[in-house]
């Protein structure tokens, strides 16, 4: 009898625990509610009020434009603006001329793919999986940058062709005018900074991780 009496005092003891600590909760959800989550400013279909907007000034043959919100290609119907997160890509008979006012002119010839990850003012950073690409910088200071496999191409002026094939895993630089820049890691993850000048042709062997400079 005595040992069922003190069960019954302890259970009192927890239940009038948990009330406590129930009351103090609800007491200070009251007088301290919680503050609404702010509306966040993100957009799965509309890239940044500050990214770079480009415009298709003309395109020829099969042409293929990716939205932000979709993965399958569409066909190329008409010019149009191009915005961070899209990509475009060319079959064997297409071609396509893409302008970022004041920063970039883009001439995609056939069988090529340019992925637009980033048009942000600070940095026009582009993906090129495949084929030929001629870049065209205007003379600013917005940095002009190619991811092509694992090599990275900085267009500091001028006009730079980069040739992408990824079967044969090489990469090709040739610098009409101006100058460029190439990085990657070799096969030790030692970073490798090389200057293009103007007239240089430059081969990257994304599979040894070595190049030629001619």
């Amino acid at each position: 009898m005595v040992m069922k009496n003190i069960l019954l005092f302890f259970a009192a003891l927890v239940i009038g625990i948990v009330l406590v600590i129930c009351c103090q909760i609800l007491r200070q959800t009251i007088i301290h509610p919680v503050a609404p989550l702010r509306k966040t400013q993100f957009s799965l279909g509309t890239a940044p009020s500050d990214s770079l907007r480009g415009s298709v000034l003309s395109f020829s043959g099969s042409v293929g434009w990716e939205s932000r919100t979709a993965t399958p290609m569409t066909k190329l119907a008409k010019k149009r603006i191009i915005q961070q997160g899209e990509a475009l890509e060319t079959k064997d008979d297409g071609s396509v001329r893409v302008q970022f006012p004041n920063t970039a002119t883009l001439d995609l010839s056939s069988d090529t793919h340019i992925d637009f990850a980033q048009t942000l003012p600070i940095n026009l950073v582009l993906g090129q999986t495949k084929g030929t690409t001629t870049y065209t910088k205007a003379e600013n200071r917005i940095p002009l940058s190619i991811r092509a496999l694992d090599l990275l191409i900085n267009i500091a002026s001028g006009s730079s062709q980069i040739i992408v094939d990824p079967d044969q895993n090489l990469v090709t630089v040739n610098v009409t005018s101006g100058q460029a820049t190439a990085a990657y890691d070799d096969t030790k993850y030692i970073s490798h900074v090389i200057t293009i000048p103007q007239g240089q042709q430059f081969v990257f062997d994304d599979g040894g991780r070595g190049y030629t400079l001619e």
